[in-house]
């Protein structure tokens, strides 16, 4: 097995662990939420760590689901910012430093409006729906990777991940709209679908990283051995 495969493997791999048992605690919370028919019983007793007063009075202390997707989200902007920063502009000029800084900047920002849920606020605040809103972030990703192609293009081996990540976005914002469904299951449909893209993302974005430190190794080696 070749370095690459071992590597893809080692992702796939780990994609699977994060998917499995969240996919799995979404569906107990669905079911659960079936059960009894309340809704605030799937969502605070299986999505979230809830705390519980002497008088019973149940709140919510950390979104379980939420967590997991703005620390993927950024974590991948942190990988964006250092693949701007690692640049040699002497080799490819400023378009990657510029491409990969725009990159780390939307997923910075979608990280905290997931974690801060800014497009509920101002969707509420203008009166539409905030699925909109939301879908602000992924128009301004496809757009910068329009926009950077050439450095987008370069990365075409990691392409393959961009499937799940484009899939899960459009799958988790289609929930989101359209509503198909018991509230239960399309929950479990929009937050699979979202663990599934963000946590792609982290992956694509690490992979990429990755590569890109390689190859910044093998230059630095090349102009080493020149010199001796």
């Amino acid at each position: 097995m070749s370095e690459k495969q071992g590597v893809g493997r080692i992702f796939v791999l780990s994609a699977c662990l994060i998917w499995i048992p969240l996919l799995a605690f979404l569906a107990k919370m669905a079911y659960n939420e079936s059960l009894t028919g309340d809704p605030e019983t799937g969502r605070l007793y299986f999505a979230d760590i809830v705390y519980e007063d002497d008088n019973g009075e149940v709140t919510s202390l950390l979104g379980v689901i939420t967590t997991f997707s703005y620390t993927f989200l950024l974590l991948s902007s942190f990988c964006c910012g250092a693949l701007a920063y690692i640049q040699d502009g002497g080799t490819r000029g400023r378009d990657p430093v510029a491409f990969w800084g725009v990159c780390s900047v939307i997923l910075f920002l979608a990280g905290l409006d997931e974690r801060f849920g800014w497009h509920e606020y101002v969707g509420f605040r203008l009166q539409i729906e905030d699925v909109w809103i939301a879908s602000i972030y992924p128009v301004l990703l496809l757009l910068a990777a329009w926009w950077g192609r050439h450095e987008a293009f370069r990365l075409r081996r990691n392409a393959w991940l961009a499937v799940p990540i484009l899939l899960g976005a459009v799958g988790s914002l289609f929930t989101d709209v359209f509503r198909p469904g018991p509230r239960p299951y399309r929950l479990l449909a929009e937050d699979g679908s979202k663990i599934i893209s963000t946590s792609c993302m982290f992956h694509l974005c690490f992979k990429c990283f990755l590569d890109e430190l390689d190859q910044l190794f093998r230059r630095s080696h090349s102009s080493d051995f020149a010199v001796k």
